[in-house]
């Protein structure tokens, strides 16, 4: 059970899409009461974003500060007025000594929460808009029906808490397998954001052109020193 969604970097095209599990196109009665239901396409529903999240984290932290070479120790947990946010290593005592490569590498929580909660909550919300979250991606007018997730109004009052939430990808913050994809295509593309598409064009039985339907508009929405110091921090084996 799940989805895979494959997008060409430097076009926005999805070049692949598949959600599991499958059904028989020609059997679509014996899948309408279905438990597992196949007809579902996970592949555009909106999901808690979770860690991925910490992909923004990284950028806005770039942004607002060139150097983060500063050791932070993760014991496992961090404490924000009443409430405990744990890291993932918390069975293990924390992931000790980090920095921001390490704490990316090993997705530490406890780095990120301390690290973002320094950080106006609706500057990271707004990087999220423009990375495309909270909205459709453009394969619904060409189409497939999607989910335009959801994340917070940069109206409201946000605790140190709220931003912890935030910060790995919990609470309001939902998000669909395409527009992750996208995500991620646009820090490979050095940060310039394409238009996605899933249609090129219509054709006639003869293979002419009828009607173009891909758009081909891109505009950046990180500075490309950023996208690739994000990059190699996606390709270190720490």
């Amino acid at each position: 059970t799940g989805a895979v969604v494959i997008e060409e970097v430097n076009s926005g095209d999805i070049v692949a899409i598949s959600s599991k599990p499958d059904f028989f196109q020609n059997c679509i009665e014996n899948y309408l009461d279905s438990e597992n239901k196949e007809l579902f396409n996970r592949a555009v529903a909106s999901y808690n974003l979770g860690s991925i999240f910490k992909i923004i984290d990284a950028i806005v932290m770039l942004e607002s500060k060139d150097n983060w070479n500063e050791k932070y120790f993760c014991n496992g947990s961090i404490e924000l007025g009443d409430r405990e946010f744990k890291c993932y290593s918390h069975d293990i005592g924390g992931h000790g000594f980090v920095d921001l490569n390490k704490a990316f590498a090993t997705s530490c929580n406890t780095y990120f929460i301390n690290s973002v909660i320094r950080i106006d909550a609706k500057i990271l919300i707004e990087k999220a808009r423009l990375l495309g979250l909270g909205s459709v991606t453009g394969i619904k007018d060409q189409g497939i029906d999607e989910s335009k997730g959801n994340i917070p109004s940069t109206n409201n009052f946000y605790t140190s808490g709220d931003k912890a939430n935030i910060s790995i990808g919990q609470g309001e913050i939902m998000a669909t397998p395409v527009q992750v994809a996208d995500i991620v295509a646009t820090v490979a593309n050095g940060g310039i954001k394409n238009h996605v598409n899933i249609v090129d064009s219509i054709v006639d039985d003869d293979g002419n052109k009828v009607r173009q339907i891909k758009q081909k508009d891109g505009y950046r929405v990180i500075e490309k020193e950023i996208a690739d110091r994000i990059k190699e921090m996606m390709g270190c084996n720490r």
